[in-house]
């Protein structure tokens, strides 16, 4: 409140005296509107105010030649660093793949930032950031994932508001007055908007720039641009309404198809218990570890042999595409880590299994187990794993409950769950 009658004040002196002060040359027109507060109704956007401000600057001061007598500056390690930003392999969930650092990063899209952010930046500065300073960037990020939450409580805003004071009050001191810039003081009013007005991705600018980019998409020719956006629309709405009024049953369904964005694999799926199994088919060879699993498998079922299975590489399951270790040409993605449902274990799955009589289906993998935290009481969503064992086991699909985002660094393993299902690239 404070800041905003400040702001008031600059204004109103700018406009007496016709000159700029504090940067503000006049009174907003905003702020003549009827029952429109400029403090209680403007939000705060987190995708230019923390990943592309406060992010980037970060990694600037970190890792620009002009910081090298700083304490905090580690720009001669950054060559490791991409390295592990190469081993890292996302789900599908996470459209961008990493990039290095190294000459790219001032070019990086907000959806990488958010990216590095939350999942990346903690276990590739581990060891490589001076501790103090991991140990502050660690509030940024364990708050910004509170406040991305779905179901954010009472007790989560406390902390999220608890860790970014702390951010902010310990800026100074460790960057210097020069960091302290609006996108920093920002930071202090971010929970009471999220307290107004929902979550961060709730009115982040990530869907209007996304719309943009649908926009953009429609243009295909340098003439007569508003027109091509005018027919495109018009287009997509007119598919609508055909989708909605009825038509021929092929037309209909080829217009479903159309609209829901279903893969071309899911054509071929199979309805199972409590999920779709996708590309299944009929063992007709050996089955891989069919002698390890068969003790585990007939706890959960009866069958005779393998040949009572079908096997699959993918299933769909809590809104999920949840791959296997047998679609060989993912290569740089890994959809086939997944939390299970209960305890705090991960499972990574090597193939499925449809049992053709029940329809229940199987998950075949390895277990990991916990192992630690990236730091010691500090951002809980991000967690050490490692192998339970090197057998192989086998779990019900109805457990599988959350794709992961794996990252990978020297012989070290995290993982760590979306914030939320809503907000995409």
């Amino acid at each position: 409140m404070r800041m905003y009658y400040k702001v008031v004040q600059s204004g109103t002196k700018a406009q007496q005296t016709n000159k700029r002060v504090n940067g503000f040359i006049g009174m907003s027109v905003f702020n003549y509107l009827p029952n429109f507060s400029l403090c209680n109704n403007t939000v705060i956007d987190y995708m230019h105010g923390i990943l592309l401000g406060i992010c980037k600057k970060l990694l600037s001061l970190w890792f620009s030649a002009t910081s090298y007598e700083q304490p905090y500056f580690i720009g001669h390690l950054i060559k490791d660093i991409d390295k592990y930003m190469k081993t890292i392999s996302p789900p599908y969930l996470i459209n961008r793949l990493p990039r290095k650092l190294s000459n790219t990063m001032h070019h990086w899209k907000a959806s990488e930032m958010r990216s590095w952010l939350l999942f990346y930046a903690l276990p590739c500065l581990l060891g490589k950031l001076p501790d103090l300073y991991l140990k502050h960037f660690s509030t940024l990020v364990e708050a910004t994932y509170i406040l991305l939450g779905e179901g954010i409580s009472n007790e989560d805003l406390e902390r999220a508001d608890l860790l970014l004071t702390v951010f902010v009050k310990s800026s100074e001191g460790l960057y210097g007055q020069n960091f302290m810039g609006l996108n920093v003081h920002s930071l202090l009013h971010l929970v009471t908007c999220v307290k107004k007005w929902g979550p961060l991705w709730a009115w982040s600018c990530f869907c209007f720039e996304s719309f943009n980019g649908e926009i953009k998409r429609s243009i295909h020719g340098t003439g007569n641009v508003c027109k091509q956006i005018f027919w495109s629309l018009h287009a997509e709405k007119h598919v609508e309404n055909m989708s909605i009024a009825g038509c021929n049953q092929k037309i209909e369904d080829f217009i479903c198809e159309l609209t829901s964005g279903k893969l071309a694999s899911e054509k071929n799926c199979k309805k199972a218990y409590q999920c779709t199994v996708l590309n299944a088919k009929d063992i007709l060879e050996e089955l891989q570890y069919y002698d390890e699993i068969k003790p585990v498998l007939s706890n959960f079922t009866v069958f005779q042999s393998s040949s009572d299975f079908l096997k699959a590489s993918k299933i769909i399951r809590n809104g999920y595409v949840m791959y296997s270790r047998l679609c060989t040409k993912v290569k740089k993605r890994n959809s086939y880590s997944i939390k299970l449902s209960g305890d705090e274990q991960y499972f990574e799955v090597e193939y499925f299994l449809c049992h053709k009589a029940s329809l229940h289906v199987f998950a075949v993998g390895r277990k990991l187990v916990i192992v630690g935290g990236v730091l010691v009481s500090r951002v809980p969503h991000i967690k050490e794993v490692k192998l339970e064992s090197d057998t192989v086991t086998v779990q019900r699909a109805e457990d599988l409950q959350d794709l992961v985002v794996n990252t990978r660094v020297d012989n070290r393993k995290y993982v760590s769950l979306m914030p939320n299902m809503i907000e995409r690239n």
